[in-house]
């Protein structure tokens, strides 16, 4: 496996058979692809993309845990199965993204060219990304899946009406590129956690924190929004309350946009938002969820406001067990102060304008694109090179002694609400084989612990190495 982007290690010929058999797994049918390139190949929408999906449940055993990387490391091999029954020659490469976090502007990077992944859309209604993924639809009607309101292969709450792959670098109209990716240092805080004695829940922790986490946004973006944060912003900028209380605002005003399909995603399964049944998308017709008891329409004062903020926002965010994770950028930024909930160096005056902009947000939700929406995210090919470089910090750190990629769920904070699959012992479904070898008995499940096993970068049958395992870029 070889790495693309600002660490291409890949001939022009390697990255285009790499690239077109991507575009082919994304493409073609299951049933077609499998008569013409053999029972491994599944399609990147129907199969992958729906698995990673899963259930219309807040509870996803591949996520929230350890479970993280055995469960991500089978999907990927799944994948790169799919590649080579299109062509033998390629591999799942991955991109690592802490090279190109080194540019005065990432989303220059070549990744995001028309020759590679992209080109991005561009904001509007409707960012498509056109070029070789053209072809890239979310199936709509699949029985058995989990959709959105237009019937679309999504999470419930994101009523992006566009079958078609979409991608743009905006937040609710603040430009991603305006925030880092997870560089070197985010790295190195990860790797820094290998020499707790807690097995993989610190690594895990870290990795979705420092290095993970904050991908989807900034790759994904979402339009649409019930306010333009931009023109927000820039509206604070012309109050002249001086420079320092503008970073501050704007801070805060990028936190609630980069963590704002979280807040979405929780009120929708904490009960507290509804999303229509039904939804037809060659209407015009407007299609939301909406907060429960939220008419953002009618005249609000600053108390009905921050009463709303509360419900939607700050006690969504510490009822759950990891806010640090899932919200890192609020949670960061918002405190209690005097029994009442402020963000950090803002005025009263800017509180309250901040608390009516999180909740019209929150309450009245954008689209998301599906790198964005982060269950959804397998149905943006880039899915694939971003995990892969996961597996390949796993594996760095599986290759030193001291790392033990075991845990214990009771010590966690799911454990009073764990489904099946977070556990070490626990079966992951689908995986019934692995890398051509089918568990037994025929029809069972492997388990954590046995994909831990297999993906033993010191197993002599494990059917693919990283061509290098080193990161000088960050050697200061």
């Amino acid at each position: 496996r070889r790495g693309g982007g600002g660490a291409d290690h890949q001939s022009a010929d390697d990255r285009e058979r790499f690239l077109r058999a991507v575009a082919a797994v994304y493409a073609t049918p299951t049933v077609e692809g499998q008569r013409l390139y053999g029972k491994d190949f599944r399609n990147g929408m129907s199969w992958f993309a729906r698995w990673h999906l899963g259930s219309a449940s807040a509870m996803n055993p591949w996520h929230g845990g350890p479970s993280f990387f055995p469960s991500h490391a089978m999907l990927t091999s799944y994948f790169e199965r799919a590649l080579q029954s299109v062509e033998p020659s390629t591999a799942a490469h991955y991109w690592d993204w802490s090279v190109d976090a080194q540019l005065d502007d990432w989303s220059a990077s070549e990744v995001w060219t028309a020759d590679f992944f992209g080109p991005v859309g561009r904001g509007g209604d409707s960012p498509v990304v056109h070029g070789r993924w053209a072809n890239v639809t979310s199936p709509q009607g699949l029985l058995g899946t989990t959709t959105n309101s237009y019937g679309i292969l999504n999470e419930p709450y994101n009523n992006n009406r566009e079958r078609r792959l979409t991608r743009t670098f905006e937040l609710c109209g603040l430009p991603s590129r305006a925030f880092p990716l997870p560089g070197c240092a985010a790295l190195a805080s990860v790797v820094d956690n290998r020499a707790m004695d807690q097995g993989a829940q610190p690594f895990e922790v870290a990795a979705q924190i420092n290095y993970h986490f904050e991908l989807h946004p900034l790759l994904g973006g979402s339009w649409d929004c019930a306010v333009d944060a931009k023109a927000f912003v820039d509206e604070e900028r012309t109050r002249g309350d001086g420079a320092n209380a503008t970073d501050a605002y704007v801070a805060a005003t990028s936190a609630v946009v980069r963590d704002l399909a979280s807040f979405v995603l929780m009120n929708f399964y904490t009960s507290k938002m509804d999303c229509p049944d039904a939804c037809d998308v060659h209407s015009d017709a407007a299609c939301r969820c909406s907060c429960q008891g939220a008419n953002l329409d009618a005249p609000m004062d600053g108390a009905q406001w921050y009463s709303l903020f509360v419900k939607h926002v700050a006690d969504v965010m510490y009822d759950i067990p990891s806010p640090e994770i899932v919200m890192p950028f609020t949670y960061e930024l918002l405190y209690e102060r005097d029994g009442a909930y402020a963000f950090k160096n803002l005025t009263e005056a800017q509180n309250e304008r901040l608390y009516e902009f999180f909740v019209k947000e929150v309450c009245a939700p954008p689209s998301f694109s599906n790198f964005a929406s982060a269950l959804a995210s397998a149905g943006d090919p880039i899915f694939f090179p971003v995990h892969a470089n996961y597996e390949r910090v796993w594996t760095a750190l599986r290759l030193d002694k001291a790392f033990d990629s075991s845990w214990n769920i009771s010590g966690m904070a799911q454990a009073a609400n764990v489904v099946t699959g977070y556990r070490y012992d626990d079966p992951l479904e689908p995986f019934t084989e692995a890398y051509g070898h089918t568990r037994e008995p025929p029809g069972s499940f492997y388990t954590n612990r046995e994909i831990v096993a297999l993906f033993d970068p010191k197993l002599p049958t494990l059917p693919f190495v990283y061509e290098d395992l080193d990161w000088d870029h960050c050697s200061s």
